[in-house]
């Protein structure tokens, strides 16, 4: 079910004739990552694939998508790194 819709959020990304669809993509794909944190360690490579397509976008208001998504990707890799990198520092 997360991953039938997480693949009809990033069909508005390509669509770039309209931004509000990539902003509502982009912002539908945060929503999910911040509702579902599993869904972003199992589809990480994709996500990261498909908001690389924004990152030269001219709109600036898809980049503010683009950018709250990186910030709320960033932030939770950065609570699991950590998590593990516990376990190192005391092998």
């Amino acid at each position: 079910m997360l991953e039938r819709v997480c693949n009809m959020l990033f069909i508005p990304i390509k669509l770039a004739n309209n931004c509000s669809f990539a902003i509502d993509a982009l912002v539908g794909i945060r929503d999910l990552v911040v509702a579902y944190p599993p869904l972003l360690r199992i589809h990480l490579s994709k996500i990261s694939e498909k908001i690389a397509e924004c990152m030269l976008d001219l709109q600036k208001p898809v980049r503010q998508a683009l950018i709250s998504l990186i910030k709320e990707i960033i932030s939770q890799l950065s609570e699991v790194l950590f998590t593990y990198s516990v376990f190192f520092l005391f092998a």
